[in-house]
């Protein structure tokens, strides 16, 4: 059982994908809290952009899933399709996201959450300041150990 267990995962097209394949494959799982009318989220998406895509570069180590506090379902959408490789919760089951919100004790965004083994807790909280001072070394040196 993970934290993600109640949450509708779908692609960059919103086409629901099997949460379980996506979820056991890769080493470590975060969930990336974000919004398009966030500026700050607007400059740190594209640098985890180009994180996930150099961490995953030869096998599939790390999966993110986008967790929209947009104010609509059409400016999430937009938002994930034009920046996110990784899979979203479904914007309309908003008692999820806001209870994974809660869960995790985010305050602000954006805000990168690395969950622990079990996919039930997190273990690193500070994940935004990790990808902006180490880059993929963040993956490498502190979130696989």
């Amino acid at each position: 059982m993970t934290i993600l267990a109640n949450c509708t995962l779908l692609d960059r097209n919103g086409q629901p994908i099997d949460s379980t394949a996506v979820l056991q494959r890769p080493e470590k799982v975060a969930l990336y809290f974000s919004g398009h009318f966030c500026a700050p989220c607007r400059q740190f998406t594209p640098l985890l952009k180009e994180f996930y895509d150099e961490v995953n570069e030869d096998d599939k180590k790390l999966e993110i899933v986008f967790v929209s506090l947009d104010k609509s379902k059409d400016d999430a959408e937009k938002y994930h399709k034009e920046h996110g490789n990784w899979p979203r919760i479904d914007f309309d089951n908003e008692s999820a996201r806001l209870e994974l919100k809660e869960k995790l004790g985010v305050e602000k965004i954006p805000a990168l959450i690395v969950l622990d083994e079990s996919k039930e807790n997190a273990r690193f909280t500070d994940g935004v300041n990790d990808v902006k001072n180490m880059g993929p070394m963040a993956f490498e040196m502190k979130w696989r150990n």
